[in-house]
């Protein structure tokens, strides 16, 4: 009887232990690598950072791949005092900061900036995020274009 007990014990103590293991001894995020890429204003790549860019965490977005990048390369970085968007970047190859230019991102394309603030945007493995120094017509005009 005391056997029977103590097999009933281990077995529910195991049980116990596997429940607690599942509901939150592991993490659920995993790591991902992205390619970033920076174009100056006259569309030369200053930054190719192709697949060397990781990124982890829940729901990553594209502004934790830029502190990545600010964190991890030679170059400087300024985010919006929001922290949401690239305001200015740094580099050998100088300063891209003025006020008839912004940086605007895309995803794997370059035909269509996606809707939102970079902080916004969730990124996946093997994404390809691209920054463009536009000027501020440009950006206004694709914006009017896609309201119309």
């Amino acid at each position: 009887m005391k056997i029977k007990r103590t097999v009933a014990l281990l077995i529910l103590a195991v049980m116990a232990l596997g429940m607690f293991a599942s509901c939150g001894g592991g993490s659920s995020s995993s790591e991902i690598t992205v390619s970033v890429v920076f174009y100056n204003d006259k569309d030369e790549a200053v930054v190719n950072l192709e697949n060397k860019v990781k990124v982890s965490g829940e729901n990553p977005t594209v502004i934790d791949a830029v502190r990545y990048v600010n964190d991890n390369f030679d170059f400087t970085i300024g985010l919006t005092s929001d922290e949401k968007n690239v305001k200015s970047f740094s580099s050998e190859d100088g300063t891209y900061n003025n006020g008839t230019c912004v940086w605007q991102y895309y995803v794997n394309k370059t035909d269509k900036a996606p809707k939102g603030d970079a902080s916004d945007y969730v990124i996946k493995d093997g994404d390809k995020i691209i920054y463009k120094f536009e000027s501020i017509a440009e950006t206004t005009e694709e914006t009017v274009a896609e309201t119309n």
